[in-house]
């Protein structure tokens, strides 16, 4: 049976349709696949919560997580009795989970669901002092806090018409209704892009705060980026009431405008600031041909669509000699006509022997590796912008094909051609990029440019710990030392990285000092950076998130051990590192300590 075929008898049983022989079949599939009985498992455990009186506040909308569950009426039970007893032993265990989790659903309202994971490190929900890995379907609560991993991106739906698309490294916290008329959300750090329904001023309100704002949102697609010192709206489409609260300063930010808290006087300013950058920095190329597969047929019109399986388009560029080396290339589409989300993925075709008059299904390049992607909403006239230096080192001819994941029926993208006038660009950086103007700065910070390769000269500085400790006996240690075993000893180390500029890379070094030993150093995200070393204790410390390095090996007399952590260094602020040791038998490390001369050291470049 295919996957085609088994959602189809999926969705007919859900629907309370199936008829007999359909039963038997899917009976069948669920015993003999096991990827089919953990999509039923998935399926009916949805259904379940959603039967809860909570979940009916949840207003999906169409968005392919699936159906109602339905009741099935006086048929024939005797025909379906492995298929009922095999449900029966799933529903028993799920109800049992769900009476007796702790953040049972029916404590707390729903407020919305995880439509889509994506990217390393995963998403995890904070509910009742408890992390829990969160996947597609997963129910969002009242009160759950959601954490994305560095590299992580997940994709939610909410209640009032919000999509939500939280980008790597980032944190918010679900208020819920705060009034009759308005609904709040905290981003507590990092950056999230929402699309919210039109909404009359006066009713349905929906506020996103942050430590230093609160915006009020009518119906608009804008990205919102917080920082410990500054936060940062950018508006696509309609209208925000964005305000700064330590000083009472309120400014509208309407399409193609942004506003920043860290700019003097608060005001809207026009985006074509950033767009100048662009020329300002590098060289734009356009494509020499790109055309779209619909239906089996390649079309070259003023558009470029992608849509799951059944559209995707080519692009072909011709890189000219260029004095200087290559250093970074970013691709630009612009959308043009349907707005839609989901991951776009971005491939190195395997010939670039066509063009948009001659492109067939059988002359067609195929798809090479995997170069670049982009998760999350794409709205109106909005420019999503990916890294393709891992393609583009040289000059050259190359084919570059867009293809978009499944995600359900009608939510296509289309975005410009060369042939309209948002068509795509290649922007080619050859040498280090000069950073004279204060919009080139916030261009580079908000695209993340500033890894030009070894000819730049960053200012470099070298921080060290505001407090370290390592856990032994269950109980916490401030010593020159900082022991690492096992689970048995822990480091802890912080750091408060203050903001200087653009934070290109960030190096963690450890100087053995007593013990020496071998195995694999891993080091963590700490939860939170609410501790010192004095105050320390297995109740109050923070746990290990993501791991954002590890080191192999043995590690001797003096020896320098040094990480890349740029993964969760890449923004100032107060960061908490956790180191612990995989080993096997009494095999123990010492560090200095920041009370002895072979300290700890976080190395910035800027």
């Amino acid at each position: 049976m295919t996957e085609k075929e088994f959602e189809s008898l999926l969705t007919t049983y859900l629907d309370g349709q199936i008829s007999d022989n359909e039963l038997a079949d899917l009976d069948r599939a669920i015993l003999d696949h096991p990827k089919f009985r953990e999509r039923f498992q998935t399926e009916f455990r949805l259904h379940t919560l959603m039967r809860e009186g909570a979940i009916t506040r949840l207003e999906l909308n169409g968005l392919g997580i699936g159906k109602i569950f339905c009741s099935y009426g006086g048929r024939n039970i005797g025909s379906r009795f492995a298929l009922i007893v095999a449900a029966c032993v799933v529903l028993v265990g799920l109800v049992l989970w769900v009476w007796l989790s702790p953040g049972r659903v029916n404590h707390r309202p729903v407020v919305g669901v995880c439509l889509q994971v994506s990217g390393s490190g995963g998403v995890m929900i904070e509910r009742n002092n408890k992390r829990i890995v969160i996947g597609q379907n997963s129910p969002i609560l009242e009160g759950d806090r959601i954490l994305s991993g560095p590299r992580a991106k997940g994709l939610m739906q909410l209640t009032g018409g919000v999509i939500l698309s939280l980008e790597g490294g980032s944190s918010v916290y679900f208020i819920g209704r705060t009034s009759a008329k308005e609904t709040e959300i905290l981003l507590e750090q990092g950056e999230a892009l929402f699309e919210v329904d039109r909404r009359e001023p006066n009713e349905n309100r929906f506020v996103v705060r942050t430590p230093q704002t609160s915006v009020t949102v009518f119906g608009t697609l804008f990205a919102l980026e917080t920082q410990p010192t500054r936060t940062r709206i950018t508006v696509y489409e309609g209208l925000v009431h964005f305000r700064q609260e330590n000083t009472g300063e309120v400014v509208n930010v309407a399409s193609e405008q942004y506003a920043e808290t860290s700019q003097g006087p608060l005001q809207a300013i026009p985006l074509e600031a950033l767009e100048s950058a662009e020329q300002y920095m590098g060289m734009t190329l356009y494509p020499t041909d790109d055309a779209h597969l619909e239906d089996g047929q390649f079309l070259n019109k003023q558009h470029l669509y992608v849509d799951g399986g059944r559209r995707e388009f080519y692009l072909k560029f011709r890189i000219p000699e260029v004095k200087k080396n290559i250093q970074k290339a970013i691709l630009q589409l612009t959308q043009l006509m349907d707005v839609g989300f989901g991951t776009l993925r971005f491939y190195e075709g395997s010939h670039t022997d066509w063009t948009e008059q001659n492109l067939s299904v059988e002359r067609a390049p195929e798809t090479q590796q995997e170069i670049a992607r982009y998760n999350g909403i794409v709205g109106p006239h909005q420019v999503i912008k990916v890294d393709v230096s891992d393609l583009i080192k040289q000059a050259g001819q190359y084919t570059i094909i867009v293809k978009q994941d499944p995600v359900g029926d009608f939510n296509d993208i289309s975005f410009g051609s060369k042939e309209s006038t948002l068509g795509p660009r290649l922007i080619i950086y050859q040498q280090q990029i000069e950073q004279q103007a204060d919009f080139g700065k916030e261009f580079l910070r908000d695209w993340e440019l500033a890894t030009l390769g070894p000819a730049q000269s960053p200012n470099q500085m070298t921080l060290y710990p505001t407090d370290d400790a390592h856990l032994e006996a269950g109980e916490f240690a401030n010593l020159p030392y900082l022991r690492v075993e096992g689970q048995r000893r822990v480091i802890h180390l912080r750091f408060d990285v203050p903001d200087k500029g653009i934070i290109r890379e960030a190096r963690l070094q450890l100087t053995q000092m007593n013990d020496v030993g071998s195995g694999t150093l891993k080091f963590y995200e700490g939860s939170h950076s609410d501790w010192s070393e004095h105050d320390l204790s297995v109740g109050r410390a923070p746990t290990p998130l993501w791991e954002i390095g590890r080191h192999t090996g043995v590690v001797g007399l003096n020896q320098v051990v040094e990480v890349d952590v740029s993964d969760l260094i890449h923004r100032p602020g107060l960061y908490t590192i956790i180191v612990t040791l995989d080993e096997s038998g009494d095999n123990d490390i010492a560090f200095g300590s920041k009370e002895s001369a072979l300290c700890p050291k976080l190395i910035v470049d800027y």
